[in-house]
């Protein structure tokens, strides 16, 4: 299903106060596929159009940040090619964990991060 165009201007205003949003990897920046070799080596797959996104974001003011429970090298360099710095691997998401990525840390209730999740 094609989705349809959002101007810049329209993006802006539906993100509009949200500073941070939070992605697992599995599932969400991947297709939930993982590939290991014969050497034990994973490799995943990521969608070039969510850099797209992420890119436009960045254009709107918002931060990125990466939890996921699996550890895995392509995460890295995939948060590298999105220039999302804080990227915390083998680890749990958690509102606690969450609120260190935050900028502001005195969320309330309707303050709390986006998590992108399946």
């Amino acid at each position: 299903m094609e989705r349809p165009h959002m101007s810049d201007k329209d993006l802006d205003t539906r993100l509009a106060g949200i500073e941070l949003v939070i992605f697992d990897v599995d599932g969400v920046l991947t297709d939930g596929k993982v590939w290991i070799d014969t050497e034990g080596r994973e490799s995943i797959r990521f969608n070039i159009q969510d850099g797209y996104g992420v890119f436009r974001g960045y254009r709107a003011g918002l931060q990125y940040a990466i939890i996921s429970g699996r550890q895995c090298e392509a995460v890295e360099h995939r948060a590298k090619a999105l220039q999302i710095t804080q990227v915390h691997q083998g680890q749990l998401l958690s509102r606690r964990r969450s609120r260190r990525c935050s900028p502001n840390r005195g969320w309330g209730p309707a303050e709390s991060p986006m998590w992108a999740m399946t």
